[in-house]
């Protein structure tokens, strides 16, 4: 979270920054920062801030706070989001961030993404899913791994996984802080509806993002092409 470490910008220039903020809070599935970015404000940012890229990399200044102010954002939602979830329920976090942001929850630290990770995603009741603001489109990487591992996956809306896996079905969708908890609830009581979900969403993986399935579409693509 660099935003954080140029808190000495104008009152103005972070006020505005703060109503941006705000503002795509109360959005999902569609990203308003970077296109309500005002060319002055990037402009006396520019005075304040310097980001020397080197040769070679395409991204201005626009595109560096935008995914500054989208990782701001991200990390707001989810210190609020779950550190409401760990005074409700039981929550583990695994993460190298700082305990005392989340002083109610079970911290379990780093973990290999790739021995430990999957059997965390299987053996979890719940695994939720807070995508980071700046990916506007895909399917979180997150996702896939969790119900690929045969895990239940509680995911805000994103519009690709709504097009492909089917909401209450094969993954559940919040769409608010509030919707969030009352799903953990929800899905808390009643196991077997739960482990149903989870299933859904493990064989739409198996069969439909699997690699030689996808190269296979790939390929086919390429070919009629």
């Amino acid at each position: 979270n660099f935003y954080d470490k140029i808190n000495y910008l104008p009152e103005y220039i972070r006020g505005y920054i703060g109503g941006l903020i705000e503002s795509q809070k109360k959005l999902y599935g569609y990203n308003i920062v970077k296109t309500l970015l005002d060319d002055r404000i990037v402009s006396e940012v520019g005075k304040y801030v310097s980001a020397p890229l080197g040769e070679g990399y395409k991204a201005g200044l626009r595109e560096l706070l935008a995914d500054m102010i989208n990782a701001k954002i991200t990390s707001d939602e989810r210190i609020s989001m779950l550190g409401k979830v760990s005074e409700m329920y039981r929550l583990t976090l695994c993460t190298g961030s700082d305990k005392r942001l989340m002083a109610n929850a079970k911290h379990m630290g780093y973990v290999s993404y790739e021995e430990d990770m999957p059997k965390i995603f299987r053996d979890s009741a719940i695994n939720i899913n807070i995508t980071l603001r700046s990916i506007e489109s895909g399917i979180p990487l997150r996702a896939l791994d969790i119900m690929g591992a045969g895990g239940f996956l509680l995911s805000n809306y994103q519009p690709e996984l709504a097009e492909y896996f089917e909401d209450g079905k094969e993954v559940v969708v919040f769409g608010s802080e509030e919707d969030l908890l009352e799903k953990i609830g929800y899905y808390l009581e009643h196991d077997e509806l739960r482990c149903e979900i989870a299933y859904n969403g493990w064989k739409k993986v198996q069969e439909q993002f699997g690699y030689e399935y996808v190269v296979g579409q790939i390929l086919k693509i390429a070919l009629e092409n």
